[in-house]
């Protein structure tokens, strides 16, 4: 009678045994996490790697007013190398801002696309180059100025004054094809009609930001006027 309780309770552990292990490997492959991610680095305007340079990704229609509530930006610091990572994103795409605020200098990489499951997006090398600003009047607009304007994708934003104006600081240096103005209303559109390249140390005024089409007309008048009696535009 004891050798076969024996028998038995040996069997039962392995039976339970057998159970767990195959437990535990069913558990093991589950919660897999995703792997995509975006690698890249950063070089300062000598080409030499550039370090502690903080790095901010940005979904691509990123408001930096009204998404204030996303999980947005994530942020990363170059290394000795000047590479940067960041993991897990999901699929979608990405502006990235590097600044370095000791140089002035800074850098924006738009339209970083990540599109499949489980992949690292490896960019090429980006250089820091210096930051302009852009300016923008609203004065002469038939609409009252109000709201803000910003660059899609980024943190750069700027409230309009009192006077219709506003100025963003500290732009990356590129072409630039949107401009965002948001009005208390909550109506947005792109302000620039063409595309617009900011320099370093440079200042660009956007002429009459708030009009669809604009156009610009000479008379040639004689000394007793220009007898214009209809409307010519």
């Amino acid at each position: 009678m004891i050798d076969f309780m024996k028998a038995a309770v040996t069997v039962g552990l392995l039976i339970a045994g057998t159970a767990l292990l195959h437990c535990s490997e069913k558990i093991a492959g589950a919660g897999s996490e995703t792997t995509n991610g975006i690698a890249g680095s950063i070089r300062n305007p000598d080409d030499t790697p550039a370090s502690n340079t903080i790095v901010k990704l940005f979904p691509d229609d990123y408001d930096p007013v009204a998404d204030t509530g996303v999980p947005y930006p994530i942020v990363d610091t170059t290394d000795v190398q000047g590479t940067f990572t960041f993991k897990h994103l999901d699929t979608g795409s990405y502006s990235i801002v590097a600044r370095d605020k000791g140089k002035a200098a800074g850098l924006l990489l738009p339209t970083v696309s990540v599109s499949s499951f489980d992949s690292v997006t490896t960019l090429p090398p980006g250089n820091l180059e210096g930051t302009g600003s852009i300016e923008a009047d609203f004065s002469g607009s038939a609409e009252p100025a109000s709201g803000y304007i910003y660059l899609p994708g980024t943190d750069i934003f700027c409230l309009l004054a009192n006077d219709g104006s506003a100025t963003l600081e500290n732009v990356p240096s590129g072409a630039l094809t949107t401009i965002i103005h948001a009005s208390a209303s909550g109506i947005r559109r792109n302000i620039l009609r063409n595309e617009v390249t900011v320099l370093p140390e440079s200042l660009v005024t956007i002429s009459y930001p708030a009009w669809n089409h604009a156009r610009r007309l000479f008379l040639n008048t004689s000394p007793d006027g220009a007898d214009v009696k209809e409307n010519l535009y």
